[in-house]
């Protein structure tokens, strides 16, 4: 039997639960930086230590 996908939303949900932060926000954050995409990608970063990098994902973190 096939597994069924789980939806971005219900992903945050579960591990926000897991790790004791607060749902809403973990959801807020998400929503707002990508609308729950996880392969956004955000723009090139013009200056600071991640001078040249993009933000990834549903949080848009910068890799390092």
């Amino acid at each position: 039997m096939p597994q069924q996908a789980v939806s971005v939303e219900d992903l945050i949900r579960q591990k926000a639960e897991a790790l004791g932060l607060p749902v809403e926000l973990a959801l807020a954050i998400a929503d707002q930086e990508s609308g729950f995409n996880p392969g956004a990608i955000g723009p090139e970063i013009a200056e600071g230590p991640a001078k040249g990098q993009r933000a990834v994902g549903v949080f848009q973190l910068v890799p390092s």
